[in-house]
């Protein structure tokens, strides 16, 4: 597989990301969404890494950084921006992958933007949405989620659910199959169970561990064989229609 750098201009200014390619002739496309602030690389290459596993099996990958951060740090902040710009960078990748069916990845508070993606896609094959934050998304100045502890200071308070998280996966469901990954010890597993269920998305439940920030090298390695693991079967359910 290989890498490639990009910047990709958008209304909000140059996003940074990175697409990797198989080795082999594509068979589908992907998009993987971190959470706010998050680098396409990820903590320890677990984005990378993630790509590179989907590559395996003949995905091309695009992973970027959060708008505002990173070789994003030029694309302007705020909710409607930062959607702007996402959109701006999928359509940019889904014009050079258009006849591939897209697979779309997100994590934490990068899962509403990752579903609203795969619902206004003209192929979407699955979601996969690891550990979904369904609060508001903080400001640019306070990236603090829910379960996050302050230093010196108490666990912050569960945000209230997002409409528009919500109504983005919903609006996913409709169009293709989503599948849930959340931790035993995620703060917001219940909540993501209950929306899940009610969207009739599966739910795969890690026993004993939290994914939330993918803290240690054994969460990130669970992270990154279960998503190449669905991104199999995604494939396979694709092949044989």
């Amino acid at each position: 597989m290989s890498d490639h750098p990009v910047l990709v201009p958008t209304q909000a200014g140059p996003l940074g990301a990175i697409v990797t390619e198989p080795e082999m002739a594509a068979v589908a496309a992907c998009l993987i969404v971190p959470g706010v602030g998050g680098h396409r690389t990820g903590v320890n290459q677990l984005w990378t890494r993630t790509a590179w596993a989907l590559a395996e099996n003949g995905v091309v990958v695009f992973r970027m950084d959060w708008p505002g951060f990173a070789e994003s740090s030029l694309a302007m902040p705020g909710q409607a921006k930062r959607k702007r710009a996402i959109a701006e960078g999928v359509a940019w990748f889904r014009a050079r992958t258009a006849e591939l069916p897209l697979l779309v990845v997100g994590a934490c508070a990068g899962v509403g933007a990752a579903a609203s993606m795969a619902a206004r896609d003209r192929e979407p094959a699955g979601v996969c949405a690891i550990e979904p934050y369904l609060g508001p998304l903080p400001r640019r100045s306070r990236l603090r989620l829910r379960g996050i502890r302050p230093v010196g200071g108490r666990p912050a308070r569960r945000q209230p659910l997002d409409p528009r998280t919500v109504e983005d996966l919903s609006r996913a469901a409709g169009r293709a199959p989503i599948h849930v990954l959340v931790g035993e010890r995620d703060r917001s597993r219940q909540d993501v169970v209950d929306i899940a269920q009610r969207l009739g998305a599966t739910v795969e439940i890690v026993p004993s561990v939290a994914l939330h920030g993918h803290a240690t090298t054994a969460v990130q390695a669970i992270t990154i064989e279960r998503v190449a693991r669905w991104g199999r079967e995604i494939l396979a359910e694709v092949a044989g229609r």
